[in-house]
């Protein structure tokens, strides 16, 4: 029998209309947004107290082993991926081509 992943890895790397490039990971309570660009501010959201995302949570003690937690996570899907990071350097540079699809063998 085939297990369900508990948590969702994603990026976003298109440069279109200056979109910031960014790394998540979704799990059914939290959403933890890792932004590529060093001016950027990384975001936690508590989903079961903030479904509209509105209260970034990301600086506030009482989070912080959840940030640890997510932040594990966020670690080991790109290490389980061979995730690498994009070439930020130009504007509107289109998401690279994959060989394979992010995807993890340990689903």
């Amino acid at each position: 029998m085939k297990h369900w992943r508990d948590d969702i890895f994603y990026e976003y790397v298109e440069r279109i209309w200056q979109s910031p490039a960014l790394l998540a990971l979704r799990t059914d309570r939290y959403k933890h947004i890792e932004y590529l660009d060093p001016a950027d501010t990384n975001e936690l959201y508590d989903l079961a107290v903030d479904e509209d995302e509105k209260r970034n949570v990301i600086r506030q003690p009482e989070y912080g082993s959840v940030l640890a937690e997510i932040q594990g996570r966020l670690a080991r899907r790109k290490r389980e991926t061979g995730w690498t990071p994009p070439a930020l350097s130009l504007p509107n540079t289109p998401c690279r081509l994959r060989g394979r699809p992010i995807v993890s063998e340990n689903q």
